[in-house]
C-alpha cells in the first residue's frame, strides 16, 4: 500500500494537472488492489491510514477515483527487479545505475 501511495505522489509531481483526470496503476499485491478499490482496509490500521492519505490527495487534486489493476508477479517482472537486484540470483545483480536501467 505504501508503494502505491508513493506512485501516486510521483504521479502528482510529474503530471501536476490531475484535475478531473483518470489514472490507473498496476500492482502485483492483490490485498492493496482490493483496499484501493474499496478505499477501506479492515484488517490493517496502517493500510487504513495510507488509504486516508491517498483519499485526501485525490480530493485535493479533484481527480477521478484511482483505478488499480492486479498483475500477477510472474507477468510483472519490472516490479521484481529492485527487490531481486540486492541478493539471491547473481543474474539480477546490478553493479551500476546504468546496468539497472537498461
Amino acid at each position: 500500500m505504501a508503494g502505491l501511495l508513493l506512485c501516486w505522489l510521483v504521479l502528482e509531481y510529474v503530471a501536476p494537472d490531475l484535475h478531473h483526470r483518470h489514472a490507473a496503476l498496476f500492482c502485483d499485491n492483490s490485498p492493496t488492489v482490493a483496499w484501493v478499490r474499496r478505499m477501506a482496509a479492515k484488517g490493517s490500521r496502517v493500510a487504513g491510514l495510507l488509504l486516508m492519505a491517498l483519499a485526501l490527495r485525490m480530493k485535493v487534486r479533484a481527480t477521478s477515483p484511482l483505478t488499480t489493476l492486479h498483475i500477477a508477479g510472474e507477468q510483472n517482472s519490472i516490479a521484481d527487479i529492485p527487490s531481486r537486484s540486492f541478493g539471491g540470483t547473481p543474474q539480477w545483480h546490478c553493479k551500476t545505475d546504468a546496468e539497472f536501467l537498461k
